[in-house]
């Protein structure tokens, strides 16, 4: 801008004196030779008619003075010329600085542009580094789209089992409340039943499906004895005061001893013994031995059964007696007599009525090598197969079992045997 102010003002002016300084500018162009040549051809001549008139009219011009005005006639008219010629340059140096202000302001403009490429070059290698990403992620994208019906189809089956699972669940929790209290074998069940469905649905199958989608590297499925939770249940529900009749073919000391993988019988053998030794239920249990390999080898866990307050009797036989369990609740909330073991020597289910005691319900179970329970069978206490599973366990119980711990005649002959 200031150069452009200079620049205007310098061609103002001289616009207003190029008339007069050309004229001047051309006489001194013309009569400067012309002096020069005077000036130079002076001291050779004897008269020069003009300039004797103007210097000392019409007498000859001696040469000394001839010599000093042929040096001022070349000296000015080399100034003459010199001033023609620096006029010349100076209008040829205003010409070239009459496109300056264009080119200043050019030079301004290719500057802002200068400084606007390298601001969008800065940023190419991030807008470089998104096209990239953008690439990545398209591709992702290309690679999901043709797993989306599959993916799509898993979630509806997804749905369909959350709906199922949904309106298993409900109708768990309908039955449970709509189930009387003293009717504990059914909560019981219930109960195991939705913790089974707990354990299947949110570990087991959400393992399995992290195994299948990549998500992880293994899955981790865990086995909850049914059985065993379900007895745990009803050692918890069993009201004070119940009684427990049981025979067992668990026969294998590696069950009762064994405390890793066990965590379910472990549970209820535990709460058993818990409840037992405050006094809250009875339990009377018969322990059903094919040989007395397998007596010898439990003779520790009978002892300790009996050291907790199970009252325990044994049986060596290879008639198979069915595994069961029978409970039975006090009638009333008046306090009862305990059950005697000799009690049980012919009794009914009317005696025990008589005794006070109702009964909830018969289990039987499928034991497998001694050391399994599988299928749980439970029948309600009007059924046949109660009646059954109670007339066996009487019979066993006072005519064909021993009591543990044995009298010293029973051990002597065990031990020879």
């Amino acid at each position: 801008m200031a150069t452009d102010q200079v620049l205007g003002t310098g061609r103002e002016s001289g616009a207003k004196g190029s008339d007069s300084t050309l004229a001047m500018k051309s006489l001194f162009a013309i009569f400067g030779p012309l002096m020069f040549l005077c000036g130079v051809a002076l001291p050779f001549l004897e008269r020069v008619p003009i300039l004797v008139k103007l210097l000392s009219g019409g007498e000859a011009v001696p040469p000394a003075e001839r010599a000093v005005i042929s040096i001022v006639i070349v000296i000015l008219s080399l100034a003459m010329m010199t001033i023609a010629k620096s006029h010349d340059d100076l209008v040829r140096k205003l010409d070239a600085l009459t496109p300056l202000p264009g080119l200043i302001e050019k030079q301004g403009t290719s500057q802002v542009a200068m400084q606007e490429t390298l601001a969008a070059l800065s940023k190419l290698p991030a807008s470089f580094e998104r096209q990239e990403n953008g690439q990545e992620a398209m591709q992702e994208t290309l690679a999901i789209l043709p797993k989306l019906p599959a993916f799509f189809e898993r979630q509806e089956k997804r749905l369909e089992t959350a709906t199922v699972e949904t309106n298993i669940l409900r109708t768990l929790a309908r039955i449970y409340r709509q189930t009387p209290v003293d009717r504990i074998h059914l909560r019981a069940a219930l109960h195991v039943l939705q913790e089974m469905h707990d354990l299947n649905v949110h570990y087991n199958f959400r393992s399995m499906e992290g195994l299948s989608e990549k998500k992880a590297t293994s899955a981790n499925l865990k086995h909850r004895s049914l059985a065993f939770l379900f007895l745990k249940e009803l050692l918890t529900q069993l009201p004070e005061g119940g009684v427990w009749f049981g025979v067992t073919r668990l026969t294998s000391r590696k069950v009762w001893t064994e405390k890793k993988n066990n965590e379910e019988f472990n549970a209820y053998r535990t709460r058993m013994w818990e409840r037992v030794r405050a006094h809250q239920i009875t339990v009377f249990r018969i322990y059903h031995f094919l040989s007395y390999h397998d007596f010898h080898q439990m003779r520790g866990v009978l002892d300790d059964e009996h050291d907790n307050g199970v009252i325990v009797r044994y049986v060596i036989s290879t008639t198979i007696l069915p595994d069961m369990s029978l409970l039975w609740c006090p009638a009333g909330a008046a306090d009862l007599e305990r059950l005697q073991p000799n009690d049980i020597n012919h009794l009914t289910a009317d005696a025990m009525k008589a005794k006070g005691f109702l009964p909830i319900c018969g289990i039987e179970f499928d034991v497998k090598s001694n050391e399994q329970l599988n299928d749980v069978e439970v029948n309600d206490p009007d059924s046949e197969q109660f009646k059954t599973l109670l007339r066996n366990f009487v019979e066993a119980w006072s005519r064909e079992s021993k009591p543990w711990p044995s009298p010293a005649s029973d051990k002597v002959e065990m031990a020879g045997s």
